[in-house]
């Protein structure tokens, strides 16, 4: 009973979700690692070196779990074909010279550059989201010209800045707005196919195929 009255605290319960949040991904991806990156990244507020370890463990026994039930998917005997693995041979004959390490190296650099650019320019964003929320921009704006300050517009102005709940609601309908209009175009520069050559895979038509030559004409 004690122990239950443990897990039944707030900490506890943050860390089950982080550790069900890099199972379900590792489930579901196959990738116990990239379960762990994810709930470290989008979903845990409060992480620890226990619970990196705590995660890691939940992610590799539901990776591990779901390979073993789906190996029996075709056969219909689990683990017909020995034990389930989680690094799955995907090479398909595909091969790589060593002398493209040094390539993969670059956009493995590349990657983690742009990752971080990212992240400084989100922090940045949300950080004049903040101040834009809090009204400060514009009344520094106002505080130049007094007898606009005191206009009726600028006061309700000040008042709709004043409900976050108003200014969110608005932004996230002029983001769909926004994400709508320029998802209408894109359509326009292709061509349209049926629906049936959708269903089979062939979403652009394939080109007329060549006509014949013509025949020799008939000998006298």
């Amino acid at each position: 009973a004690a122990q239950v009255r443990i897990l039944d605290g707030d900490r506890h319960l943050r860390d089950l979700v982080s550790m069900g949040a890099a199972a379900g991904v590792a489930a579901a991806f196959n990738a116990p690692i990239g379960g762990v990156l994810f709930s470290l990244e989008e979903v845990s507020t409060h992480w620890s070196q226990s619970l990196t370890w705590r995660a890691f463990f939940a992610a590799i026994v539901a990776a591990l779990s779901v390979a073993w039930l789906f190996s029996g998917l075709w056969t219909g005997i689990i683990a017909s074909e020995g034990p389930p693995v989680l690094i799955p041979n995907f090479s398909g004959g595909l091969q790589y010279n060593v002398r493209e390490v040094p390539v993969f190296v670059l956009m493995g650099v590349a990657g983690g550059l742009l990752g971080a650019l990212f992240n400084a320019i989100n922090g940045a964003i949300n950080r004049a989201r903040a101040r834009l929320y809090s009204g400060a921009p514009l009344q520094r704006l106002l505080a130049r010209w007094p007898s606009l300050a005191r206009s009726a517009a600028a006061q309700r102005l000040l008042s709709f800045l004043a409900a976050g709940r108003r200014l969110r609601v608005l932004e996230v309908a002029l983001l769909a707005l926004l994400t709508s209009t320029l998802l209408f175009f894109p359509p326009l520069f292709y061509g349209c196919s049926s629906v049936e050559a959708a269903i089979e895979g062939d979403v652009f038509p394939p080109s007329a195929p060549p006509s014949p030559p013509p025949s020799p004409p008939p000998s006298p």
